[in-house]
């Protein structure tokens, strides 16, 4: 285990379990659960190894047992983060009240009695749980036209499909990329690109998916880069499970179609941490490109490079999945300045960030709407904003 992993898994013990701590203040205001709060530890624990024994179960191929501790700890996960979000909600709209003058009997009995909270948490947690399962099933699409005067006018319009973070594995299989792939044929597109984490582990057992994937055409092409998920998961298995999809992989390389595009991938950053061979610069593999062509640079964070702007026309990236789970969307955006939807760079640059079709951890998806993205790029000043 290298030095990377063991500072995630401290720092994830440590969150985790400050969550649980937290949970737990607020259970114990409940009657009747003396039973509950003395096996809160030790359910506790096996709630946050759960998704560790998971993985460890899956590299030993414990037949379905890894399954089901991912179902179980993560459902729990997700439950635990919205009853968590719901619980810094009341108590600091109870200090916020406290400080402008309200008594302290307003908030301590009656409605605002303590057990009677955490009790309102609960509920709408599992209210939300409900929601969110159900949202991270309806696959959206995300239309807009980009005019570009690299495009000549009888060209006519070049149609690509963005999907990303789909992390097929142990908590997203086939049912939901049929949904994707239905979802994709509407737009007949010419060309498919995926922006990483498109697997997530479990590969004997979605090794078959792939085939729906392959079967699935677009005339000019489909092209993907890694996230950091396919790292994680190991590069060689998720790297051939690419390649059997019918994706081309682009790892620090570009492809031209035709006299009017160009596509340029690069492999997400984790590859440093797994065998420390990151290529060429992205910068330097940008100026290789004409600047007659119009540039797409495929990359899986939504970072933007400063020496990179200008020699690009769209980058597509992923990775923050329009945060999931609100309100984690709060926290994506003090790391990641460019959230979901189209921003501009400057000097001839734009960026589009998709929400992502699939989920990690938490089967849920509130007010994160699942979506692939359909760009149709055509002749005309870049200037003038695409039609949505």
């Amino acid at each position: 285990m290298n030095r990377h992993m063991i500072v995630f898994l401290s720092l994830y013990v440590l969150l985790y379990g400050l969550m649980h701590l937290y949970f737990y203040l607020g259970l114990r205001h409940l009657a009747g659960a003396g039973i509950i709060r003395a096996l809160y530890p030790v359910f506790s624990v096996f709630m946050i190894m759960g998704p560790v024994l998971s993985r460890w179960c899956e590299y030993l191929g414990a037949g379905c047992l890894e399954k089901y501790l991912a179902w179980v700890s993560y459902l729990w996960m997700g439950f635990l983060f919205l009853t968590i979000s719901l619980m810094i909600i009341m108590d600091l709209s109870r200090a916020v009240a406290w400080t402008v003058g309200f008594r302290k009997s307003a908030f301590y009995g009656g409605f605002f009695a303590p057990s009677r909270r955490f009790l309102l948490c609960l509920i709408l947690s599992a209210a939300l749980c409900i929601y969110g399962y159900g949202e991270a099933f309806s696959i959206g699409s995300d239309h807009m036209v980009l005019r570009s005067d690299k495009i000549p006018q009888n060209a006519g319009m070049v149609r690509i499909v963005q999907i990303s973070d789909i992390h097929l594995g142990l908590m997203v299989g086939r049912r939901k990329v049929e949904l994707i792939l239905d979802t994709i044929r509407q737009w007949s597109p010419h060309i498919l690109v995926c922006t990483g984490d498109l697997v997530d582990g479990q590969m004997g057992t979605i090794d078959g998916i792939s085939l729906l994937f392959s079967e699935m055409g677009s005339p000019m092409g489909k092209y993907a880069v890694t996230g950091n998920h396919e790292f994680y998961v190991g590069y060689e298995q998720s790297g051939k499970f690419i390649e059997k999809a019918g994706f081309t992989l682009l790892r620090g390389e570009t492809v031209i179609l035709g006299d009017t595009l160009a596509i340029t991938g690069v492999d997400d950053p984790a590859v440093r941490l797994f065998n420390g061979n990151a290529g060429p610069s992205e910068e330097e593999l940008l100026r290789q490109v004409p600047d007659s062509l119009f540039h797409i640079l495929l990359k899986h964070q939504p970072v933007s490079e400063e020496g990179s702007r200008g020699l690009f026309d769209l980058q597509l990236s992923g990775h923050i999945h329009g945060g999931q789970i609100f309100p984690f969307s709060l926290l994506t955006r003090l790391v990641y300045p460019y959230g979901v939807g189209l921003h501009d760079l400057g000097q001839g640059s734009r960026i589009y960030v998709s929400s992502g079709a699939g989920t990690w951890g938490p089967p849920y998806r509130v007010l994160a709407s699942p979506q692939i993205t359909v760009i149709d790029v055509v002749s005309g000043n870049p200037e003038t904003r695409g039609d949505r």
